[in-house]
Formats: structure tokens, C-alpha cells, sequence
């Protein structure tokens, strides 16, 4: 290999290295401090009563725990890809997606409970148990991935369902593609509550020794040229959702929210992309299945 080479090798190396510093740190040693103000009570008429009673059944009829109303006026999709990934095909018909609501926008995520069960069930039940409400992106940096699920926001909050670290579910079969979800950690086996999904639409040069330091099989290697991702977190950091509609949101968080982030990615508190709440419902309701 010439010096030329040589020198490109480990600037890439560096490149990779300093990325997945990033997502490290994310211990999940503290549950968070904050709480929800209470709401003031004031004397209504009985009419104004019968109208709030109205209004607050008409909201626990949308909760977050997945219902009819929020897929009624959905188009059902159909994914089929012909290299057989399964980011890019229907999920499992028993399995379920989430809308998470942003202060950006929705952005929809389906899940792989067979190649990643404990951190899909970990995801899911906090989303339903509404953990991840008033939650920040906190992390973002542009042409890589946006960072969240931090009570604390800084990076070194949130925990696990079972209030303690779990191991990485790395499978063969899950990529760090573009429109990834997977678990943030601060080392191997260390996950807890925070998550990214990647944004990196490309991957940079020189890709073959990306693939080459990362072994991917080719049919991932032509998804990653075809569609982007991070191809240097594979096989560090536990894969387990796919967004499959809001990715323009993801990438309006990242336009939005990196302009005035630290030398980590971190975003000034008062700039972040906030997590208002997240719908949870069966995959049947967004997905075609045959009869």
C-alpha cells in the first residue's frame, strides 16, 4: 500500500473511531429528576365540566398504547425489496410500529423483534408507558445520526425497562443503514433507554475499506451505496427498527438543531427537537399482508 493510501486508511479509521465516540457515554445509571408540573384546578360550571369530561375521554381514546383512530385514514404500504433485507421488506405481521410525534413532525419506525427481542420490548414498553414524552433529540450531527431518549439530556441519563443494563442483540441480518434506529450505548452490553437513527445518506470514501475493515456481505454493501448509512457502527450497537415514512422530518431535525452544536454533536437545550408523545399500533395497520 503507497503512502497516499496509507494515509487515506487512517484518516477513514480516525473518521469512524471519533463517530462512535459520539455515541458513547450514554450511561444509564440515573433515572430522571424531572417530573411533570401539576395542573392548577379551578371552579367550572357544570357545563364547562361536561365539556372537559368530553374532551378527556376523546383523549384517552387516542393513547399512546395504539388504537383504530390513528390508522383509519392511513394508506396501507407495501415494502418488498428484492435483496432480501428485512429493513427493506414488511415487517413481521405481528409485530408493532411507532409514530413518534416531534415538535418536527411524525417520523414512523417498524421493529425486528426476532433479531433484536430485548431492545424492541425495551423501546416499546417505554413508549406505551409514555417514558420518552418531553424527551429531547440531544445529540445531533449532520450526515451521521440524530441522538434521544435521555431523560436527563445530557448523555449519561435513562434506563432500561428492568432497571439495569442490558446486553447488544447484534445480528447478521441488521444494518446501520440510512433510517436505522438502534440503541445508543457507552460500550459493550450497556444499553438502557437512549437511541439514534442514522441520517447519513451516503458513505464516505473510500467505501471499499469501509467493507473491507467491516466484512459486509455484498448484498448489504450495495444497500449502503444505494442508500447511505454508517457502515463503521455495525456489529457495536444493537440494530432494531427501521423508519419507514418521516425521514425528511429526521432530516429536518438535523437542519434545524446542528447549526449551533458543541465539537460532541450536543444541542444547545433551548434548539432541540422535542418528543411530544409516541402512538404505538399493530403493524397491520400500516402494512399490507397477504390474505
Amino acid at each position: 500500500m503507497n503512502r497516499k493510501s496509507t494515509k487515506k486508511m487512517l484518516a477513514l479509521l480516525l473518521a469512524a473511531m471519533m463517530s462512535v465516540s459520539v455515541l458513547a457515554g450514554c450511561n444509564q445509571n440515573e433515572q430522571s429528576e424531572t417530573q411533570q408540573s401539576t395542573e392548577e384546578t379551578t371552579e367550572q360550571t357544570t357545563e364547562q365540566a361536561s365539556e372537559e369530561n368530553t374532551d378527556a375521554e376523546s383523549t384517552e381514546s387516542e393513547s399512546t398504547s395504539g388504537e383504530e383512530a390513528s390508522s383509519q385514514n392511513t394508506e396501507k404500504i407495501t415494502l418488498s425489496d428484492e435483496s432480501g433485507l428485512p429493513q427493506f421488506n414488511n415487517p413481521a405481521e405481528d409485530s408493532e410500529v411507532a409514530i413518534i410525534h416531534t415538535t418536527a413532525g411524525d417520523i414512523s419506525v417498524m421493529f425486528f423483534p426476532e433479531y433484536a427481542p430485548k431492545a424492541v420490548e425495551n423501546f416499546l414498553t417505554h413508549a406505551k408507558e409514555g417514558y420518552y414524552d418531553g424527551v429531547s433529540f440531544h445529540r445531533v450531527i449532520d450526515n451521521f445520526m440524530i441522538q434521544g431518549g435521555d431523560p436527563k439530556g445530557d448523555g449519561t441519563g435513562g434506563e432500561s425497562i428492568w432497571g439495569k443494563e442490558f446486553e447488544n442483540e447484534v445480528s447478521d441480518k441488521m444494518y446501520n443503514f440510512n433510517g436505522a434506529m438502534a440503541m445508543a450505548n457507552a460500550g459493550p452490553d450497556t444499553n438502557g433507554s437512549q437511541f439514534f437513527i442514522v441520517q447519513a445518506s451516503t458513505v464516505p470514501e473510500p467505501r471499499e475499506l469501509i467493507y473491507q475493515q467491516y466484512g459486509q456481505p455484498q448484498e448489504a454493501i450495495d444497500k449502503y451505496n444505494e442508500v447511505g448509512g454508517a457502515p463503521w457502527l455495525d456489529g457495536s450497537y444493537t440494530v432494531f427498527g427501521q423508519v419507514f415514512d418521516g425521514m425528511d422530518v429526521v432530516d429536518k431535525i438535523v437542519a434545524e438543531t446542528s447549526i449551533n452544536t458543541d465539537e460532541q454533536g450536543m444541542v444547545p437545550e433551548n434548539e432541540r427537537a422535542i418528543i411530544e408523545s409516541i402512538t404505538v399500533a399493530p403493524a397491520t395497520d400500516y402494512f399490507n399482508y397477504a390474505e
